[in-house]
């Protein structure tokens, strides 16, 4: 079951941020930066969050999917299982 302060930050979201880790061009992973990218569904911030773990993208690594408020994270990490919940619960909507 999700926690009381995740869910209500999912109420309150107004989008969905991944982050991912980007790591530069040398063999320090240590060096390199963060990333987040906004998506206006939970069926949209799973593709992307996918696309990072499955290795995509050479140099980054998924890092975590939040819900957003104002453009900014908020709350804890969305699990699989808590975002499968919201994409049933928007597509019965």
């Amino acid at each position: 079951m999700a926690n009381t302060d995740t869910t209500t930050s999912i109420t309150q979201a107004d989008a969905f941020v991944v982050v991912s880790w980007w790591q530069d061009e040398s063999s320090n992973a240590r060096k390199g930066h963060y990333s987040y990218e906004h998506c206006a569904s939970p069926n949209e911030v799973s593709d992307l969050y996918g696309e990072y773990d499955s290795g995509e993208y050479g140099r980054a690594h998924a890092v975590g999917m939040f819900p957003a408020r104002n453009g900014m994270p908020s709350g804890e990490r969305l699990t699989a299982i808590t975002l499968a919940r919201l994409v049933r619960e928007t597509l019965a909507a």
